[in-house]
């Protein structure tokens, strides 16, 4: 078995990024369970996503990716490989149980590594603290990093923490600076540990929905300052 096919049915979740009007600044990525990894059917079977994608999207190129945590003190690293989507129909899960599936061809068995940030992440410094508040609550947690499309915090390493940040957990927050505060509804990406912070989580957010364009450009103003600053 080629070693492409031996990650992926160890697999069990990808991302798929889609191309929204063929501009890459503009992506949809939505989550899907791994089904089957077919080598030689060369197909890879998903689940539908969540809203589902319909039908003219056959015969498209996407990206699928997934997120591989390498235990040496840094971030999980994302990968990627490009892939058609051949159908969306039924896949016999077991028995009795049919469900709507994605059917994939990759479009080569070749894995790379990428960042899928489309805006780079400015680290914040101390004399400039900025934090996040989760609503409902009044729980504060430190920005490490932060860009115009998303954020990372650190929080104790505790069941409480471990289940409100667990991936794709949808959270609203207040990011507050020293000069303003933003609203923001956002969606958990990632969730790691570093080896030599045993008792902490570090929280990847994307954000999906400002208040009003105000908080949008509220935000856009507070990265400038910061990469201005880190300049």
């Amino acid at each position: 078995m080629s070693a492409f096919f031996e990650i992926l049915q160890n697999l069990r979740n990808l991302d798929l990024i889609i191309r929204i009007n063929q501009d890459f600044n503009k992506i949809d990525m939505r989550s899907v369970v791994v089904y089957s990894a077919s080598e030689e059917d060369n197909e890879i079977i998903v689940s539908q996503t969540k809203p589902p994608i319909n039908k003219d999207i056959i015969g498209h190129e996407i990206e699928a990716s997934f997120v591989v945590d390498l235990k040496n003190n840094k971030e999980p690293e994302r990968f990627f490989f490009p892939a058609i989507i051949k159908s969306i129909g039924l896949f016999t899960l077991t028995r009795s149980r049919f469900v709507e599936a994605i059917f994939l061809r990759p479009v080569h068995k070749k894995i790379y590594r990428r960042s899928l940030r489309l805006h780079p992440r400015i680290e914040c410094k101390k004399d400039y603290p900025i934090y996040v508040e989760i609503i409902p609550g009044n729980d504060r947690f430190s920005v490490i990093d932060i860009s115009e499309g998303g954020l990372c915090f650190s929080c104790y390493k505790d069941m409480l923490n471990s289940i409100r940040f667990s991936p794709h957990k949808d959270i609203n927050m207040i990011v507050h600076s020293p000069d303003d505060y933003i609203l923001v509804a956002g969606e958990v990406v990632r969730r790691f540990e570093k080896e030599d912070m045993p008792n902490m989580y570090f929280v990847g957010v994307k954000f999906n929905h400002f208040m009003d364009e105000n908080h949008h450009n509220m935000l856009n103003k507070l990265v400038k300052k910061l990469r201005e600053d880190n300049s």
